[in-house]
């Protein structure tokens, strides 16, 4: 049986956003629109630091990026364990 996603009864639950090859959004969590939102982007519109994580795994560099969002707080973009299928991590720093 295939379900949606929720999200963990958290103030600010991480959020996870799956790319495709061309860096368009495949899936996302709700967090996950929360998230880009505070870093000043949307599912359509994705954050430097979402693209960057990414982008670095693809390579083998280092899937992590950092941004501070809206409010002023920092928000980790990473890309766990090279996700080479385009997974990224969304979570405050």
């Amino acid at each position: 049986c295939h379900g949606q996603a929720s999200d963990p009864d958290l103030d600010d639950p991480p959020g996870l956003v799956v790319l495709s090859r061309g860096y368009g959004v495949v899936s996302a969590t709700p967090a996950a629109a929360g998230w880009l939102a505070e870093l000043g982007g949307d599912l359509g519109r994705l954050p430097a630091v979402v693209v960057a994580a990414a982008g670095a795994a693809r390579t083998g560099r280092e899937p992590l990026g950092r941004a501070r969002g809206m409010s002023g707080r920092w928000v980790d973009g990473h890309a766990p364990g090279g996700a080479v299928d385009g997974r990224v991590w969304l979570d405050q720093a």
